[in-house]
């Protein structure tokens, strides 16, 4: 058994996607040992039955759910400590990138992990480090740096301690 913290990969699809399997097949390909993935789809596929005899791979067809709750369906089958959103039209860098999330979660003693535009520290998000100006991201405000890099899917490609995923203060109304 591995010593590494288990990594809970969620990939919240339609199960038609262009790019899905690519995503699927850039976790499976990582070299990170202790990891799951977990698919909530709202439709079935052929592509998607092709996954369903690998162990590592959990496959969920919710066609009644949306919104937030099939995000918080897939939230409840985690068995990890830490959990990694990925969009089904992306793909990892390469095959060590959830070997070099979990280092740099490890290192940092962390349980949020984002872009250098975004950091957690005493229970609030920053916004702009390392630049010298730092502004707290507040619920008020918190849409604004989002657009403001570019980032429209908060969730995506962000790598978050379980423990403080029920601790957000933040009401996120998403068709996700």
């Amino acid at each position: 058994m591995s010593n590494e913290k288990m990594i809970s990969t969620i990939i919240l699809t339609n199960g038609h996607e262009e790019r899905l399997k690519s995503s699927i097949d850039s976790i499976i390909n990582q070299d990170y040992p202790n990891k799951e993935l977990i698919i909530v789809s709202t439709k079935s596929s052929e592509m998607l039955d092709e996954y369903e005899i690998n162990p590592m791979i959990k496959i969920h067809i919710k066609p009644e759910l949306s919104g937030s709750k099939v995000r918080n369906f897939a939230l409840n089958q985690v068995e990890g400590e830490y959990v990694f959103f990925i969009d089904p039209q992306d793909t990892l860098l390469n095959d060590q990138s959830l070997s070099q999330l979990y280092k740099d979660m490890e290192d940092n003693n962390s349980n949020f992990l984002s872009t250098t535009f975004i950091t957690l520290r005493d229970g609030l998000f920053y916004f702009g480090e390392p630049q010298e100006d730092v502004n707290p991201i507040t619920t008020d405000d918190y849409w604004f740096y989002f657009v403001k890099i570019g980032e429209i899917r908060p969730i995506y490609g962000k790598l978050f301690g379980k423990e403080i995923l029920n601790n957000l203060n933040v009401d996120i109304q998403s068709d996700q």
